[in-house]
């Protein structure tokens, strides 16, 4: 029977383990990794078309959500392929896309000129929450926020959503007022929920309300 010398992690002292148990060992590894990764892609593959389905209007709001789900599914598949390759062949390389990948999965994206509904978002409940009532009631109907979420927003001066407009980002904002006081358009802040947290008021409000009042002194100003 073959033997390999394998190193005890606590001890240092070396023993021998048969080869063929070491082996049946990596297989068992290999098996449990690759059926963990292939559920868990599938699970995402199955919260994605829920969420497409659910997603309205598709065009562009579910197309895009849709093309970020698939991209965390493709980038599970590509580690769970990556690992595999790394036990079997000893080699472990990542694609320039699988890291390209990871990096577009902790960073949230919104194209400049992007048309966003009202019904989401802390941008929305700014642009909202001082109009008068009827605008307020019409604003209302098919919102993820509520009249007690604007009144709050205009109590403090700011607004924050988490997980409102898309699942998993957070964001701040908070009004620019024209040369007559009326709101006219808001400053926002957003990104992943691991990097502003579930209360992103609390962290970035004082920033985000400070820049919207030098834009709004500046519209006062005329300059």
């Amino acid at each position: 029977m073959k033997y390999k010398s394998v190193k005890g992690l606590l001890t240092g002292d070396e023993s021998l383990i048969p080869v063929t148990f070491i082996d049946k060992l990596e297989d068992i590894l290999h098996g449990f990794l690759g059926i963990l990764l292939f559920v868990i892609s599938m699970l995402a593959a199955g919260y994605t078309l829920q969420r497409l389905i659910e997603t309205r209007p598709f065009f562009p709001l579910g197309m895009i959500q849709a093309i970020n789900d698939i991209l965390f599914v493709v980038i599970i598949l590509e580690i769970m392929r990556t690992v595999i390759v790394r036990f079997t062949d000893g080699v472990f390389q990542l694609d320039n896309f699988l890291i390209i990948g990871v990096i577009a999965a902790v960073r949230h994206i919104l194209t400049v000129g992007a048309s966003l509904t009202m019904t989401a978002g802390s941008a929305a409940q700014i642009l909202l929450a001082w109009e008068d009532s009827e605008k307020l009631h019409r604003g209302l109907k098919n919102a993820r926020f509520t009249a007690a979420h604007l009144a709050a927003d205009r109590r403090r001066g700011w607004a924050q959503s988490v997980g409102e407009r898309e699942a998993g980002v957070a964001s701040v904002s908070a009004p620019v007022r024209g040369p007559n006081g009326k709101v006219i358009a808001a400053v926002s802040i957003s990104g992943p929920i691991e990097r502003l947290g579930r209360q992103p008021g609390r962290l970035h409000a004082a920033a985000v309300v400070a820049t919207a009042e030098r834009l709004t002194e500046h519209l006062k100003s005329g300059k």
